[in-house]
């Protein structure tokens, strides 16, 4: 995503004063939480998404205080099982990640592709297939239906 499709996005998040059913934006002021994984979940078995980090919903998507991207991406990445670490998900999918400035700011936007059919779905390890999958509905990860 370039910075001008960025701005763009950002822009839009600010009107809608919420998150939809393309990108979701995670605070991660003090490292990456849980609830990335059910979305990460959610953008694979649907149709993928975009993930901005160090971006807080609840101050209007302003930057957020104590973001430290490397920490965030090197969480993330090792999330995915990319670190050598065994990772977070069952079948994760392919992801890119990208640094971005927001009024000064560094995030991190990243990119989540949807698994090919042989992959889904793609679900929270410690969670299993049935309660660890979830698909995306507007601004909400929605756990799936046996």
């Amino acid at each position: 995503m370039d910075d001008s499709k960025l701005e763009d996005v950002v822009a839009r998040l600010r009107r809608q004063r919420s998150d939809d059913e393309y990108v979701e934006a995670k605070a991660s002021g003090g490292g990456l939480g849980k609830s990335v994984w059910e979305t990460v979940s959610a953008f694979a078995n649907t149709s993928g998404g975009t993930i901005v980090l160090g971006l807080d919903e609840l101050t209007g998507f302003a930057p957020a205080p104590g973001f430290d991207l490397q920490k965030v991406r090197d969480q993330f990445v090792d999330g995915m099982g990319d670190g050598g670490s065994p990772g977070k998900l069952l079948h994760p999918p392919h992801y890119s990640i990208h640094r971005a400035e927001i009024e000064g700011a560094a995030i991190l936007v990243i990119e989540v592709g949807e698994n090919s059919v042989s992959q889904k779905p793609c679900s929270v390890a410690a969670l299993g297939v049935q309660g660890g999958s979830y698909k995306r509905v507007d601004d909400k990860d929605i756990l799936l239906s046996p």
